[in-house]
């Protein structure tokens, strides 16, 4: 569940140790580096500002980062084996557990479930609406996410949610950037597998 965390651990370690390479390397370049002007800093600022407005923004290429919420689908799973997720909600402050609902044999179990696969504060309901929509799913909680992952590169799937939606059985996929604002949602149609058109 924390393969993000892990990504930019070892990106920043990745920073620290270019820099510090760096920091050596212009050491020793010290002495025998030429001396610019102002001027010249200036104009080299200026055009490289202007070359970095002018390219391209980044495009949403790829599938989005899904690697943690479908960890904590399949641990979820596997601690009630035979069950049907119909909701997945990341912590959002800490990021470190989820808290899960699976419907098993026509009960619904909702509870935390944290990285080291422990839970906690499991509470059981006969939740009429969510036992009859997991009987009608017929796409999975992880096809769904890796569905709507589709196309949505740099971005991160945190929850997900089986719900009725116009008349439509719907899985609805929320988004985040790196910096974990949400960028929006793809819904993905529940007895089909299709992506929905945004409303």
């Amino acid at each position: 569940m924390f393969s993000m965390k892990k990504t930019v651990f070892t990106s920043s370690a990745a920073v620290v140790a270019l820099a510090l390479t760096a920091c050596g390397s212009a050491g020793s370049a010290e002495t025998s580096a030429p001396q610019t002007s102002a001027a010249t800093t200036a104009a080299a600022t200026s055009s490289s500002q202007a070359a970095m407005s002018a390219s391209p923004s980044p495009t949403l290429e790829g599938p989005a980062e899904t690697g943690t919420l479908l960890a904590a689908l399949e641990q979820g799973l596997a601690a009630r084996p035979g069950g049907i997720v119909v909701q997945a909600d990341e912590e959002d402050e800490t990021q470190d557990s989820f808290d899960l609902a699976i419907v098993v044999d026509g009960v619904k179990h909702e509870f935390t479930l944290f990285a080291d696969g422990s839970i906690a504060d499991e509470e059981t309901s006969d939740d009429a609406d969510d036992v009859a929509r997991a009987g009608a799913a017929q796409v999975l909680a992880a096809d769904a996410v890796r569905t709507a992952a589709e196309g949505r590169g740099g971005q991160v799937a945190t929850d997900l949610d089986l719900d009725d939606q116009n008349g439509a059985l719907v899985w609805e996929v929320d988004f985040e950037d790196a910096r974990g604002n949400d960028v929006g949602s793809v819904k993905v149609d529940a007895l089909t597998g299709e992506v929905l058109p945004a409303e």
